[in-house]
């Protein structure tokens, strides 16, 4: 083909093709092997004007999607899109006949620059296609393989041809000639790839379908498929969610919002938009299959109760995924727009690979442009009685505070009832036609039982009824118990008095009675198999649970002035400039706190976080939080493990943990107990700590936990903390000469642990960078100094706590580990990248297989650890030292199967850890926390000796 239209093929051409191809789509390589099925699917490429939520009206004027052609009019007239998501079969031979309906061209808005979109392509992933023919692209000398647009948008049409090889998941696919407008626009779709033998069906009406984005899938064991390999037979519900970000976006102008006004276009009022049109700049709002459910429409529910249904059923524009109990569920989860990384996080655990038993049982996924990934999970029975058709609700939700704010959240709904509603007595014509809520999967038939005529006569209250927090746990069980108390706390990051005035933290309460709260999250520790109770008391103070002139400002949010900290007077206000942009007004704060954990398997009631319909058996509501002055009780089984499962507040997602109020729950082998490293008495909570087992290796943990949201004070030198004003960030210092902010993204301060080092203190004293990291210089970094003796296992647990949607890499340097502990054929790593908000990984340093402290040659010395993706979170503080002895230190026990001489005295052994706590004294009625915190143990030597940090180093390594 050519610009002036198409040619027949050249006699070299003609040559080069293959004989038994030269068919639309695959002219010169069949990738279909002979006698093998074809599915054909004709769809257009088409644009509308899409609602991604309809109670606040945010629409996409300029929304492009690919649709079968028999949805193409409905749609146009308004029917909901959705991700076109074709149902393919291993051994499938595919044909897509694309036609472009697309105008000629796009943009001329506030997001976009108008611009020639005359052609569109269908260019696909994993699967097997001639690249000259079927390719959706004109990349180098290849064909140009795009539909041309026509007037009246009336453009051309064109085959392409593919071959599902294997099972690979996914297949997903995208316009490849104007990738950067398309993408943002919606143009992407994807194939999820099943066994033979499979076949799919509507979720509710249970009739045959080709496409669909959550359907039910059964399969048939035994079926052999093209390859020679054997089919499970395993049925299950299949889920496809579609992340996008960078969405252009726009919503009516607000009378109560004082500066909408000042933006009003054609299309409305944009949301978050760019700088210019066409700019560089993060803009737009993120979206899950073409919907969204921001915090802005729920503005009128208290922050504790956001991911609920409240009082009329508002679902979530979002999609709502269901499943009887014991059903099987397979996550297809695809990032096709545009830029940000993403972490998906869910109320279950997962195999990280889900074709390797051995690898890492997560709860939140990192997911970044381009990529798919396949979760498999099982939907958990709650064991409700009377009053509702649903089991439980459980919450899925990409992690970055961004994410959260703009809506990338729903639900995954768990039925206990096919069928409810009250009994009718047959009629004349017989039984009235019952409607089922969704069909049972053909091997799991019984899961939803018939709920009809439940409420005709009730019983009385209490018969049966399930009391929370649940009983998840078996009688034989061992329980762990801990008291924890959730306080206000001004947490000081730095010995520069870097702070957080607004801080929260959780806490053991007999730490909290005895005023010897740490300045570091709270870690606690049970063992696999455990029953972990949790009591949480709400100890904050309601008067400082107040909006501030001073948060992690996010997309679309009217940002904060730096010259006055009087609410709301410091919000940023018109008239108009390169700065100001139309915003919403920042959300109330609750006082309401509670602990959400991972990797557990608990009942709803313990799971932290009000959502759905969050009520009991009887359809009462029951607050999974708690107020000023309550307590709650969470309830959760350690069936996972060993691992890390991170804990965090849901009764405010948008202010408590980046404020703090997170920490975690380490799941140790049966057996275990814990020590401190310091004088090897029994370890009750702390970040870092010697795990005792008595049949396996001992070993060091420390656990690592970042936050890339805070919003920090800077230390006056006055003394007065009424005169601290806001750590500057990028916000205040990148500004371009038409005063161009950066990206709400890039805003904020970063920490480990409740602490940082930001290069600008250091380099305030000393302007040689080489010597940024030395201890010499500037004494130890405020940051956790882990230590170790050389040659010890060493597992560091590593996570995002909180954040934006940047995502951060973990590096050590000089010491390597398998990515995934448990897999021998795991690949080695010297940094782990992919950390999201949710996300952790495990850094085991095995003397038995790379090495342990030190590196493969155990060299004492001091060794950097760092994030390493973007520059701004190593400067702003996030790195730290490990320092590794060659000899004994006297703060410093060794592992009790690895004696050192001159180390700290090892206590007598506890044996493994108790199964229930001691009880805890009662909590005072008011606070004896002080209002400022101690600054981190670490001190300032600004000279130390050569002892101090690193006299026994054996060579090598040293920062």
């Amino acid at each position: 083909r050519s610009a002036t239209g198409v040619f027949p093929p050249t006699p070299l051409e003609k040559a080069a093709a293959d004989p038994g191809a030269q068919k639309p789509g695959g002219f010169f390589q069949d990738p279909c092997p002979a006698g093998r099925p074809e599915k054909t699917f004709e769809i257009s490429a088409i644009q509308l004007s899409q609602t991604y939520n309809d109670k606040v009206n945010w629409r996409n004027p300029q929304s492009r999607v690919y649709v079968l052609n028999t949805d193409r009019d409905a749609v146009l007239a308004g029917k909901k899109p959705e991700p076109f998501s074709p149902l393919l079969n291993v051994g499938d031979c595919v044909i897509y006949k694309l036609t472009n309906k697309l105008p000629l061209t796009y943009g001329g808005t506030t997001f976009d620059r108008l611009q020639t979109t005359n052609e569109v392509g269908l260019h696909q992933h994993m699967v097997q296609f001639d690249v000259l023919s079927s390719d959706g692209a004109a990349n180098g000398w290849n064909y140009d393989q795009g539909a041309d647009g026509g007037p009246n948008l009336n453009g051309q049409t064109i085959t392409y041809r593919d071959f599902v090889h294997e099972n690979t998941s996914t297949n997903s696919f995208h316009d490849h000639f104007y990738a950067n407008v398309h993408q943002d626009a919606g143009l992407f779709g994807g194939g999820t790839i099943h066994d033979a033998g499979c076949v799919f069906r509507d979720t509710k009406t249970n009739e045959p379908v080709a496409i669909g984005t959550m359907v039910s899938v059964h399969c048939t064991q035994g079926v052999v498929d093209y390859t020679g390999a054997t089919t499970s037979g395993q049925d299950y519900r299949n889920v496809s969610l579609f992340i996008e970000d960078h969405v252009p976006m726009f919503k009516p102008a607000d009378p109560s919002t004082s500066n909408d006004d000042q933006f009003v276009t054609a299309n409305g009022v944009p949301i978050h938009p760019a700088k210019f049109p066409s700019s560089n700049d993060d803009q737009g709002v993120m979206g899950i299959n073409y919907a969204l459910e921001p915090m802005e429409a729920r503005k009128d529910m208290d922050p504790s109760r956001v991911f609920t249904t409240g009082d009329s059923n508002r679902l979530p524009a979002t999609p709502m995924p269901m499943a009887f109990p014991g059903d099987k569920i397979k996550w297809r989860i695809f990032q096709l727009s545009q830029e940000e990384s993403h972490g998906i996080n869910l109320d279950a655990s997962w195999d990280l690979e889900p074709k390797d038993p051995e690898s890492n049982r997560v709860s939140a996924q990192h997911i970044g442009i381009l990529e798919y990934f396949e979760m498999n999970v099982k939907a958990i029975k709650e064991g409700k009685k009377y009053g509702t058709p649903v089991d439980r609700d459980e919450l899925y939700y990409l992690g970055g505070s961004d994410d959260m704010y703009l809506g990338a959240w729903g639900y995954l709904r768990v039925m206990r009832c096919q069928y409810d509603g009250p009994y009718i007595a047959p009629g004349p014509d017989g039984p009235p036609p019952r409607v089922p809520n969704m069909y049972p999967l053909p091997d799991n038939p019984t899961a939803g039982i018939d709920c009809v005529g439940e409420w005709d006569n009730p019983p009385k209250p209490g018969d049966g009824r399930s009391q929370p927090p649940g009983t998840p746990c078996l009688t034989s069980q061992p329980v762990k118990s801990f008291s924890i108390v959730a306080i206000n706390r001004d947490i000081t990051y730095n010995k520069a008095g870097d702070h957080d005035p607004y801080g929260l933290q959780y806490a053991l309460e007999s730490d909290y009675t005895n005023n010897t709260v740490k300045n570091e999250p709270l870690v606690i520790r049970a063992n696999a198999g455990d029953c972990v109770e949790i009591t949480l008391k709400n100890r904050v103070d309601p008067a400082k649970m107040t909006a501030s002139c001073f948060e992690g400002v996010e997309p679309g949010q009217l940002g904060y002035r730096t010259s006055t900290l009087s609410f709301p007077g410091c919000l940023d206000q018109p008239p108009k400039d390169e700065v100001n942009v139309p915003g919403f007004m920042p959300l109330p704060v609750s006082n309401r706190v509670s602990i959400r954990p991972q990797l557990t398997n608990h009942y709803s009631y313990s799971a932290g976080v009000n959502v759905g319909e969050n009520v009991d058996g009887w359809g009462r509501f029951y607050d999974r939080t708690v107020g000023p002055g309550e307590q709650i009780t969470y309830r959760w089984s350690l069936s996972n493990g060993p691992g890390m499962a991170m804990l965090r507040d849901m009764a405010d997602p948008m202010h408590h943990a980046s404020h703090g109020l997170y920490g975690a729950l380490v799941i140790e082998p049966q057996g275990s107990s814990y020590l401190n490293p310091a004088d090897g008495t029994p370890l009750t909570s702390g970040v870092s700590a010697v795990i005792s087992h008595p049949t396996s290796a001992d070993y060091r943990e420390n656990v690592v936990l970042m936050n890339s949201d805070l919003a920090l004070f800077r230390q006056n030198t006055n003394a007065n903390v009424a005169d601290d004003q806001p750590v500057p960030d990028n916000f205040d210092l990148v500004r371009t000469p038409s005063r161009e902010a950066d990206d709400a993204e890039d805003q904020g301060e970063f920490s480990v642990n409740y602490s940082n080092e930001p290069w600008a203190h250091r380099y305030a004293t000393d302007q040689n960078v080489t010597n940024i990291f030395s201890s010499y210089v500037h004494g130890d970094p405020s940051t956790p100094v882990f230590q170790a003796y050389a040659g010890d296992k060493t597992v560091f647990h590593v996570g995002q706590a909180v954040g934006d949607p940047r995502s951060t890499s973990f590096a050590l340097h000089d010491h390597l580990w398998r990515r995934a502990p448990n897999d021998p054929e795991s690949q080695l790593a010297a940094a782990q990248g992919q950390f999201n908000p949710g996300v952790s990984y495990p850094i085991v340093l095995d003397p038995a297989v790379t090495g342990g402290a030190g590196g493969r040659r155990a060299a004492a010395g001091d060794y950097l650890y760092r994030s390493g993706t973007l520059a701004r979170h190593l400067t702003g503080g996030q790195w730290g030292i490990f320092r590794v002895h060659g000899t004994g230190q006297p703060t410093l026990i060794a592992l009790p199967d690895k004696p050192m001489a001159g180390s700290a005295p090892l206590a007598p052994s506890p044996g493994p850890s108790p199964t229930t706590s001691p009880t805890t004294s009662p909590s005072p009625t008011t606070s004896p926390s002080p209002t400022t915190s101690p600054s981190p143990t670490s001190t300032t030597t600004p000279k130390p000796s050569i002892s101090a940090p690193c006299g026994d180093c054996g060579g090598g390594g040293g920062v």
